[in-house]
């Protein structure tokens, strides 16, 4: 396994926000670990990346964010 790491920026307000982001993203193949922290509007992923890319993740993100009304940065680099 090829594991990296990239940190999204996500306009979280509340724990049912950091619920919803960590349902979502627990169903991509190839996620191994999420941290999300609310006071740094921030979501740390664990990922295996021969099976999931920045951009699988940050699509996903996008339709809650848009349904939810919330913002959500750029797509980061993997680290």
């Amino acid at each position: 396994m090829s594991e990296s790491e990239v940190t999204f920026s996500v306009g979280m307000t509340c724990s049912g926000c950091s619920g919803a982001i960590e349902r979502i993203l627990k169903k991509l193949d190839g996620v191994v670990e999420i941290n999300c922290d609310i006071d740094k509007k921030e979501v740390v992923v664990k990922f295996d990346k021969a099976k999931v890319t920045p951009q699988d993740m940050h699509d996903k993100m996008k339709k809650w964010a848009e349904s939810a009304g919330k913002e959500l940065g750029p797509v980061p680099e993997a680290a």
